[in-house]
């Protein structure tokens, strides 16, 4: 079906331009954990968190809504226009309300110190937000390859700034400069590929209020959820060196993260194109594709678990080795988050845009409370438990919002499929000690064994892998 493997195209090329975190994310934090140490590195961690928090709380205001009519319109031009010209705007006010509010910020977080940090991160947020105003304009027109591409050079550009502000001598700084110079960088890719224009009316769709209100509203909450872990740990107790390994261990969660941006963005985009079209059953088809994806992801989680020992000591210094206990909660609750995203954007196109709020109230609620109760008693551990029972919770909620629409839950034998190549995962990882580079090597092995795995079980079927190799082997075709 040239549309479903549209979407898993599209899906996988944002997905493998993502994972260029994994190699460029993972040197970029062994490096800052190796020249910063765990105090100043918590001190970065913390400003970096409070900066992306108002970066993506801005983009996610009218992300979903802007991918949404610009993939309906005939023309992108005027809606690109509304919309960079609203995300320039309300950036430029907050980071100038950052810069005046920042000593109140670093008093909060009982560390005056990160004052000067914040007033120099905040210059990223404008650049920032424009520049990936240029990339919703992509998605939204189906230019998924160029987007990807993208993505790829900006971890790839931020790793290299990063180390040569850092290899200069301006520490903490430095890391800070080289964000900023990313997002230049970023937004000059952008322009060679998308050029909405700043002058022009603001036209905003019919009906696009329905949309933005209950999406601004989830999207300031979501934010929120996926940021309070760090600051109730700091808040609660913990101190800077608790907080950069905890930072440094949701680093490594970033690769499960990514996967469900890269397959919720697509499916937003394409999934409305077809309820729009009236086809449902190629809807329904798409929405069970795509609740399978997330549930295949758990094998992550007993990877992590299995390895857990091992992974600190290969990448990051002794003082790091705390974070051995993080990982799996950590997996858990990003996993059960991926399937939150993606059903979020299920509902969005399935014109249900208030039920997004169904799932994160519950979770931040939740969040909030079993936080108060564990962190205070067992710090950053308790913190990890606290983000992964909450999102469970919202997992299991948006399995059923689904079902209420399409009659479509995660299918039983792929979570039993999942639940086996997990424990073969686990099993690997923690059957073979390994150390060093070795380390390395079990975990690729494992990954591939797991895959291989779920061929084997019949979860991944011919029509699918014919639908995936192009993205991943360029040369493909059918008759070879």
């Amino acid at each position: 079906m040239p549309q479903q493997n549209r979407i898993v195209r599209g899906s996988l090329s944002i997905f493998l331009a993502q994972a260029s975190i994994v190699p460029t994310g993972i040197l970029t934090v062994i490096f800052l954990t190796d020249r910063l140490g765990a105090m100043a590195y918590g001190a970065y961690t913390l400003v970096a968190t409070t900066i992306l928090w108002l970066e993506w709380s801005i983009m996610a205001l009218f992300g979903k809504t802007v991918i949404k009519f610009i993939s309906e319109a005939d023309d992108w031009r005027p809606a690109g226009t509304t919309a960079l010209r609203l995300y320039l705007s309300i950036s430029t006010v907050a980071a100038v309300g950052l810069w005046i509010l920042s000593p109140l910020v670093a008093q909060g977080l009982d560390e005056p110190a990160l004052t000067a940090y914040l007033r120099l991160f905040a210059l990223d947020i404008p650049v920032f937000c424009t520049a990936q105003a240029h990339q919703q304009i992509l998605l939204g027109i189906g230019k998924f390859s160029q987007q990807a591409l993208i993505a790829t050079s900006r971890w790839v550009i931020r790793l290299l700034l990063i180390v040569g502000f850092i290899q200069t001598g301006w520490s903490v700084n430095g890391a800070i400069l080289g964000c900023l110079g990313t997002s230049w960088v970023e937004l000059f890719l952008c322009r060679c590929y998308v050029r909405p224009s700043l002058r022009g009316q603001m036209v905003f769709p019919p009906g696009v209020w329905r949309y933005v209100l209950p999406l601004v509203a989830q999207a300031l909450l979501m934010r929120g959820y996926q940021q309070m872990d760090l600051y109730l740990l700091k808040v609660l107790g913990g101190d800077l060196a608790q907080a950069g390994i905890y930072g440094a261990t949701r680093n490594l969660s970033l690769i499960v993260l990514m996967a469900g941006t890269s397959v919720s963005a697509v499916l937003l985009s394409d999934l409305n194109r077809i309820v729009t079209s009236g086809d449902a059953d190629l809807a329904r088809t798409t929405v069970r594709n795509s609740m399978r994806f997330s549930v295949c992801l758990l094998p992550v989680v007993g990877l992590a678990t299995g390895a857990a020992d091992e992974i600190p000591g290969v990448l990051f210094s002794a003082e790091f080795a705390a974070m051995s206990a993080l990982l799996g909660p950590i997996m858990l609750g990003t996993v059960a988050l991926v399937v939150v995203l993606v059903s979020g954007s299920i509902l969005v196109a399935s014109q249900r845009p208030t039920w997004t709020l169904w799932l994160i109230v519950p979770m931040m609620i939740t969040a909030a409370l079993s936080h108060l109760f564990l962190v205070p008693h067992h710090q950053a551990l308790g913190a990890a438990c606290s983000i992964a029972l909450s999102s469970v919770l919202g997992a299991l909620l948006a399995c059923g919002l689904v079902y209420q629409i399409w009659r479509v839950y995660p299918p039983l034998s792929t979570l039993l499929r999942s639940l086996i190549v997990s424990g073969v995962a686990f099993g690997i990882a923690a059957a073979w000690p390994a150390s060093g580079l070795w380390v390395l090597i079990k975990l690729m092995l494992a990954t591939a064994m797991s895959l291989g795995t779920f061929i084997l079980l019949g979860e991944i079927s011919d029509r699918e892998l014919a639908a995936i190799a192009p993205s991943l082997l360029p040369g493909f075709s059918k008759k070879n």
